[in-house]
């Protein structure tokens, strides 16, 4: 759930029914405060996968926004949705909260700092996020006699600059100067860093990555980070993990969780990706349109090669921005109108024809024939492209049992949860 403090999972406001008072996010950007928190207990409820790969899991009797076959914005329930419909999902959900403060070990907190001693931020910032981002994407920590010791930094060896970088963010952020050490036969770069007390301050907010590569998940304080943080730990693990190619960049993890707030922290930030499964992971892709233009503007990578290769991003042939199911919709609109203006028709043609050659129009297209023709300022199209929304159709779904929680918004009954633009009916699962 999107939240002033961040992204929180449904089930974190408790196990019982209380009121609460927190900032959510509803559709089209709004905010407005939460009232109650209903724990529902166990039920049983659908589990579903859209075509680019977002899900949520809701009772059958849920209610979620829709563009349905006929083209209008509506409510319907989970187990009413059919083909033809639409599942709406908002872009840019997350709020531009402030990052979360640190913890620290009882040893660390001390008054004054000796000499040599290492340094620790007090808050969650943008350099610590990408650090951490890089971590989790070619780092591991290495254990001596089965004791943590050091942490190592994997950089390809034709990215000096980002060894640099990596180098000066670690001293600037902890005072700690790391080595370099060249792997001979191999084409990396190893940035070692020699410090129990750094491994334990990481441990202390659960920043440091532990255990099997396929069970690795985003960090809780990075998920209640502002938007710039998230951003930096995005583009941490995508200069570390990330491919860019001609149409597409990609990430690839072993990690399902991992992958999937990826996949959410992304869409958060404007940024609509497919998520699908390959070999014995997940991969991540962005595409050259829209997408790729925001990636890179709001995210973007450490390392100039990288950079260099997603300038091509910010130039798309096409934005793809579509509002579905519009062609009757929009006929009936141009008729209505009381002064018909052929060469407007001329323009929207493509949008309204019912044929196997129609389009769906997009947002970006609506705005440019809004400059040209002052009939379209006032169409409903205006509205629904305003809602800055993303909208996708059920690929599959699954029976399961699961606890059940929901949310009170007053007024306009509703908030994001996954992505999704759902309504505080007391049946949404425990989103996450």
């Amino acid at each position: 759930i999107s939240t002033e403090e961040g992204l929180v999972r449904l089930g974190d406001f408790g196990n019982r029914t209380t009121s609460i008072r927190t900032l959510v996010m509803t559709d089209g950007g709004g905010v407005l405060t939460a009232r109650m928190f209903f724990n529902n207990g166990p039920k049983k409820a659908w589990k579903i996968k859209t075509k680019m790969g977002y899900s949520i899991t809701a009772t059958p009797e849920h209610y979620f926004r829709v563009i349905d076959k006929e083209g209008n914005y509506v409510w319907k329930q989970l187990k009413d949705i059919s083909n033809d419909d639409f599942l709406a999902l908002q872009r840019d959900f997350l709020f531009n909260n402030k990052d979360p403060q640190l913890k620290f070990p009882n040893e660390l907190r001390k008054i004054g700092r000796p000499p040599n001693e290492i340094t620790y931020p007090e808050s969650l910032n943008p350099s610590l996020a990408e650090f951490v981002g890089y971590l989790f994407g070619d780092g591991y920590i290495k254990k001596i006699n089965g004791v943590e010791e050091t942490i190592q930094l994997a950089i390809d060896e034709r990215d000096s600059d980002v060894l640099e970088k990596l180098k000066e963010k670690i001293q600037h952020l902890f005072s700690i100067n790391p080595k370099i050490k060249r792997i001979k036969g191999k084409r990396c770069v190893l940035l070692i860093i020699n410090s129990r007390k750094l491994i334990e301050f990481l441990n202390c907010n659960g920043l440091n990555k532990s255990g099997l590569s396929r069970e690795i998940e985003v960090p809780e304080i990075i998920l209640r980070g502002s938007r710039k943080s998230i951003a930096g730990f995005l583009r941490g693990i995508f200069e570390a993990d990330g491919y860019v190619g001609e149409r597409v960049i990609e990430l690839y993890s072993s990690s399902e969780k991992l992958a999937k707030q990826i996949h959410l922290l992304l869409l958060g930030l404007g940024i609509v990706a497919s998520l699908k499964k390959k070999g014995k992971g997940y991969r991540l892709t962005i595409h050259k349109n829209l997408n790729g233009k925001l990636f890179v503007e709001r995210v973007g990578f450490i390392g100039r090669r990288k950079n260099k290769a997603a300038e091509k991003f910010l130039k798309p042939k096409h934005l793809k921005d579509f509002i579905p199911n519009q062609n009757r919709r929009l006929l009936r609109w141009y008729k209505s109108l009381k002064n018909k203006n052929y060469k407007l028709y001329k323009k929207i043609a493509r949008f309204v024809i019912n044929t196997k050659y129609s389009e769906a129009i997009s947002g970006y297209i609506f705005k440019k024939y809004s400059s040209i023709f002052p009939e379209l300022n006032d169409c409903y199209l205006k509205d629904l492209i305003a809602l800055n929304q993303f909208y996708d159709k059920i690929e599959c779904l699954e029976e399961v049992e699961a606890e059940t929680a929901d949310l009170f918004v007053p007024n306009k009954h509703t908030y994001v949860a996954n992505g999704f633009v759902t309504h505080n009916s007391p049946t949404l699962m425990n989103a996450g």
